[in-house]
C-alpha cells in the first residue's frame, strides 16, 4: 500500500519530479529549499510544516521535514517537532509527540526520538521513552530508554525496553510478544 503524503500547499513545482509515484507528494506550507544531492545518488528535499500518513497505521505532522529521495521516489523523511496518531484501520488508537523522528515511506516503519510520549485514546494511559519504533507489519510499538508507563493514579518503571500494542492495551517485555 502506498503512503499518502499530504499538506497545505505546493510551493515549488520542481519538487514534483522527485516525489512522483509516492502518494500525492509533499505540499509545503512555506518556502522550501532546493533539492540537495547526497552521496549514493540520494536527494534530500527540505519542506517546512507538512503532514503524512501510512494508511491504516499512522499519521504525523511535523514542523520541519527532510525527504530522502532515491530514483525519483521518496524513501524516508526526517522530521522535527512531530505529533501524530497510531491507527488500527481508520480508528485512532493513540496519539504521540516527539522531538524528532524518521518515517520510512515504503515499509511504514516509524522511529520517534527525544521525549517521546504516546497516550492511549481509550483510557488515558501513557508511555514515555527516549526512543520508540513502530513496526507497521507487526503493529507493535517498541519503546527504549527510561520507559515509563503511567496513568493518573500510578506509575510503572523506568524500564530499559518495553513492547506495546498501538492503543497501549497490552504492554510487556519483548518475550511476551514473541520478539
Amino acid at each position: 500500500e502506498e503512503p499518502r503524503i499530504r499538506a497545505s500547499r505546493l510551493v515549488l513545482a520542481c519538487l514534483l519530479p522527485f516525489v512522483a509515484g509516492c502518494g500525492s507528494g509533499p505540499e509545503p506550507a512555506g518556502p522550501s529549499s532546493s533539492p540537495e544531492k547526497e552521496p549514493g545518488g540520494r536527494t534530500s528535499i527540505r519542506v517546512p510544516k507538512a503532514s503524512a500518513s501510512f494508511p491504516g497505521s499512522w499519521t504525523l505532522e511535523a514542523n520541519e521535514w527532510s525527504f530522502q529521495v532515491e530514483n525519483g521516489t521518496e524513501t524516508s523523511a526526517i522530521v522535527r517537532e512531530v505529533t501524530g496518531q497510531l491507527l488500527k484501520g481508520e480508528r485512532v488508537e493513540s496519539k504521540f509527540r516527539a522531538d524528532s523522528g524518521e518515517a520510512h515511506m515504503a515499509t511504514g516503519r516509524l522511529v520517534l526520538e527525544g521525549r517521546v510520549r504516546i497516550v492511549s485514546v481509550s483510557d488515558g494511559i501513557y508511555l514515555t521513552a527516549k526512543k520508540v519504533t513502530y513496526d507497521e507489519k507487526r503493529a507493535l510499538v517498541v519503546a527504549e530508554g527510561g520507559v515509563l508507563v503511567q496513568s493518573d493514579a500510578w506509575t510503572s518503571g523506568p524500564y530499559d525496553r518495553l513492547v506495546a500494542t498501538p492503543g497501549l492495551e497490552r504492554i510487556g517485555t519483548a518475550d511476551r510478544f514473541g520478539l
